[in-house]
């Protein structure tokens, strides 16, 4: 198995965490920054992956009533 940027993007993009993929790095450089536990740093990850899925279910909804 390989542990590549690249690869785990892959895997990201498959799992389709959008959010992580596109934000795991920004904020691993933050939580490098300000000594977050691995912890913190993995709640972040999962707080916007959720809040992104959250966000896309409200929206896909809201289309599917198809409101005047």
């Amino acid at each position: 198995m390989t542990n590549s940027p690249q690869h785990l993007e892959e895997q990201l993009c498959y799992l389709k965490l959008r959010f992580i993929e596109q934000h795991y790095r920004d904020l691993a450089a933050t939580a490098a920054k300000d000594n977050w536990s691995p912890q913190e740093y993995f709640a972040q990850l999962i707080q916007g992956e959720t809040m992104l899925r959250w966000d896309s279910s409200i929206q896909r909804r809201i289309s599917m009533a198809r409101f005047p």
